[in-house]
């Protein structure tokens, strides 16, 4: 069975995941063969949200609806105020998402600062800065959870959206 981690889980803890396919969460039992794919997510509100790695790149989900993160094609934004932060996910030009939430925050120099450690909205803007964090979450593994499971067309638009 493969398996999304949960962001704030502690490796020895881990009695939660998310099945990619499906994008449900699962209870984990110490008899379960378990093989983690490279990803995480977070219950926010009720809602699950995170990010996993596919063949075809890097796939953000909010519940059920599904973006494959292709340059140009999303950005990822978060607002910081005194006592909330702003997370806005973009997609192709429009606001697809909008959390506001109470920061995580830890005294780094004397300074209280956004702690990625803790908050996955906030490793997640910074994360998708890197260069590298494409090629990281595009893997084998996976083929796709964009649908049928075929190949995505290059350009093409996959996303699937709740009814």
């Amino acid at each position: 069975m493969k398996i999304i981690s949960h962001f704030q889980d502690a490796a020895q803890t881990r009695h939660r995941g998310v099945e990619p396919y499906s994008l449900q969460e699962v209870r984990l039992t110490p008899d379960m063969n378990i093989e983690y794919t490279r990803g995480f997510y977070v219950h926010h509100n009720g809602d699950l949200i995170g990010i996993v790695a596919t063949a075809e790149g890097p796939v953000f989900f909010h519940n059920q609806d599904k973006y494959l993160l292709q340059e140009g094609s999303y950005s990822f934004l978060l607002q910081k105020k005194n006592t909330e932060n702003i997370f806005f996910f973009e997609w192709q030009g429009a606001c697809a998402l909008k959390i506001s939430y109470t920061p995580v925050l830890i005294n780094h120099g004397g300074r209280w600062v956004d702690d990625p450690v803790w908050d996955f909205f906030s490793w997640l803007t910074k994360a998708v800065r890197k260069k590298r964090f494409a090629g990281y979450y595009t893997v084998d593994e996976i083929s796709s959870l964009l649908g049928n499971r075929e190949k995505a067309v290059p350009g093409q638009t996959l996303v699937q959206i709740r009814a």
